[in-house]
């Protein structure tokens, strides 16, 4: 050995080298099959127009032919937008906050607004996306409001127009600059199912920053939306397929039809009439009411057992109807509109991750939509002089909060316990709990005030001796003085 060593030099240890994988990579006869259709394709490339399309067309007839599909497309905009969203402005100016918030409430129910948004949150169930267009409406101006107006244009009418079919920048419909941001969009002169449609050739450009787009980007790189729904298209069908075929059976086995058999064989005895004719091919025999049949030797009567629904069809049916809701998180006793198979607590937990996705909407909804509309809002009222306070026309953006409709907790008493606990322990104060509810604490108090015969101070002064007590609330008046001093 050191005779080869130092021939052929030292064998040197080669380090053990391990190669692991995961199981899902791997193709094998048992799941080829299930991921034949999985792609490495872009966000954008998977769902390309004309993909999207088919998409569209099958999530609306769902919508239009299905009311669990309808229903839930109608359940997130009714707990999303609800009754619309209301503005507080939270300059140091009392007054001038309260001129403004009652001038955008006129605005906002002369334009509709809650009315648009609620369908906006539909268009993006069954479309994937849509489209706000800021533009301009005299008539506003008329009765005396900013001239401020919401167009809404569906995902459809967004698209390349012939004249940018090449150019790379621009995805379907959607004009990028050279950093990905977006500079314009591309609308058709007339929607595409419409009679009057013209060719793609037809479409204006309207810049970004007058177009409110709203979907949700589950991939980066995607800027376009594909409707909530589509995940839930197969297993609607299926669920249509599965209720038809039951109905079906459940039919055939309820209509007053006889059958005859007999255990003959064919061409012989009973099957054969004394004039030598098969009785299997007479016609069908009519039974009247209150008839009596007489058949011939061999044969007897027989009649389908009504064997469906089974008993396991109720749960068949939740189960899809469970997995349809997870699209869009919402529990299943909401999907069904049935919560008798839960109890409060099951009922209450089921319900939370809904109400997440809920806020997560509303925030997303306040930053894309509603802060735009009302800087855009505001430009324009502080055009017209004396429309807008002159304490907030010198302001540059004016602080704003927007509350949105609350969702009432099935036991309200246990609900404004938590709230008063909260509130007396300092984990939250009057003005977080109010919103909530969605209500500004401060119309709240000037209300309950005014119910009660007092002035706002002496109001909120007794509701501070609630809280903390006379002692506490005259140490921390002792401790404002000392400090202003």
């Amino acid at each position: 050995m050191g005779i080869l060593s130092s021939i052929f030099g030292r064998r040197q240890h080669r380090p053990h080298v391990l190669r692991a994988s995961y199981d899902a990579s791997k193709t094998h006869d048992q799941n080829r099959r299930h991921w034949a259709n999985a792609d490495h394709l872009s966000a954008d490339a998977a769902g390309s127009a004309d993909v999207r399309r088919i998409l569209r067309s099958r999530s609306r007839y769902e919508f239009e032919n299905n009311p669990y599909a309808r229903g839930i497309a109608h359940t997130m905009a009714n707990y999303v937008i609800g009754q619309g969203p209301r503005l507080q402005v939270l300059t140091d100016d009392v007054e001038a906050n309260r001129d403004v918030e009652q001038l955008f409430v006129r605005w906002a129910q002369e334009v509709r607004l809650a009315q648009k948004l609620r369908t906006a949150r539909i268009s993006q169930v069954i479309s994937g996306d849509v489209f706000l267009q800021i533009v301009m409406n005299p008539r506003l101006s008329e009765i005396g409001l900013p001239a401020i107006d919401i167009n809404m244009i569906e995902a459809d009418q967004v698209a390349t127009p012939w004249s940018a079919l090449h150019d790379r920048n621009v995805i379907d419909g959607v004009r990028l600059d050279n950093f990905g941001n977006v500079v314009k969009y591309f609308v058709l002169m007339s929607h595409p199912g419409d009679n009057r449609y013209a060719a793609l050739n037809s479409a204006d450009s309207l810049p970004a920053d007058q177009v409110i787009h709203l979907f949700r980007a589950d991939r980066p790189g995607q800027h376009r939306g594909i409707p909530e729904l589509a995940a839930a298209l197969e297993t609607f069908a299926q669920l249509r397929r599965y209720m038809q075929a039951v109905l079906s059976a459940a039919e055939r086995a309820a209509e007053a039809t006889l059958y005859f058999k007999t255990d003959a064989p064919p061409g012989e005895g009973a099957q054969v009439a004394d004039d030598g004719t098969e009785l299997s091919n007479l016609p069908a025999i009519e039974v009247r009411r209150n008839e009596s049949v007489f058949l011939p030797e061999g044969w007897e009567p027989f009649q389908l057992k009504a064997e469906q629904p089974t008993a396991e069809f109720g749960a068949t049916v939740h189960q899809y109807l469970a997995e349809i809701g997870r699209v869009l998180q919402i529990p299943a006793m909401i999907v069904t509109g049935d919560a008798s198979n839960h109890n409060f607590a099951s009922g209450r937990l089921d319900y939370q991750a809904f109400l997440r996705m809920i806020d997560v909407d509303r925030t997303d909804y306040a930053q894309a939509c509603l802060d735009r509309i009302f800087d855009v809002w505001l430009s324009d009222a502080a055009r017209v002089t004396g429309m807008l306070p002159q304490a907030v026309r010198t302001i540059g953006r004016i602080p704003r909060q927007w509350y949105w409709p609350g969702i009432e907790h099935v036991d309200e008493l246990k609900a404004a316990n938590a709230s008063r606990v909260r509130i007396e322990s300092g984990q939250s104060s009057i003005a977080t709990e109010q919103a909530r509810s969605g209500y500004d604490w401060e119309d709240q108090q000037r209300a309950q005030a005014e119910c009660l015969g007092l002035a706002l101070d002496e109001y909120r002064r007794r509701l501070a001796d609630k809280l903390l007590g006379p002692d506490a609330k005259a140490e921390i008046f002792e401790e404002g003085k000392n400090n202003a001093r």
